[in-house]
């Protein structure tokens, strides 16, 4: 039961620097991390981690299929802009280095899908600035606890939202 508090104080809590493996300040490794549909994890959560991380996590691989299917075949910045996803967040890679395609889900807004570029602000936390389609700046968090890759919104206004990697959006 003790390990059990542990882990869920380091998947839920906020991450510091010792409880989470930073990414590197290579864009190619940050790229292949932030690669992934990513599900929000309950405020409040409640079983064993991996039953939390399945839970967030079911229907993912299903949701991104599905979008990625529905890209037009001309696919770029202005073909996907307002595409979502209905939970969570979509990353695909785009072309040059530094640059992502956003597919988020209506409650991330005001965040906007299409062709995001991120920078990395502190390597050493693993965070990353985030700049959407319509210009918009978010801060990112990007680690790992519990064995799974974890990202965190940390929004200006509203506490910070956590999310569960659930599949690589490179396979």
């Amino acid at each position: 039961m003790r390990a059990l508090l542990i882990l869920l104080a380091f998947a839920f809590a906020p991450f510091p620097a010792a409880a989470q493996v930073a990414p590197t300040p290579d864009i190619t490794t940050i790229t292949r991390n932030l690669a992934a549909i990513w599900r929000p994890l309950p405020t409040a959560p409640s079983g064993p981690p991996d039953q939390i991380f399945a839970t967030a996590c079911t229907g993912a691989v299903e949701e991104m299929e599905r979008l990625i299917a529905a890209l037009p075949a001309d696919a770029g910045p202005t073909t996907v802009t307002g595409m979502r996803t209905t939970a969570g967040l979509l990353f695909i890679p785009a072309a040059a280095p530094g640059q992502i395609y956003v597919f988020p889900s209506p409650a991330l807004a005001p965040m906007a899908g299409g062709l995001g570029v991120f920078t990395v602000s502190d390597a050493a936390q693993g965070r990353l600035d985030l700049t959407d389609s319509s210009g918009g700046a978010f801060a990112l968090q990007l680690g790992r606890a519990g064995g799974r890759s974890m990202l965190r919104i940390l929004w200006p206004e509203r506490p910070a939202q956590t999310f569960v990697g659930c599949a690589s959006s490179l396979d």
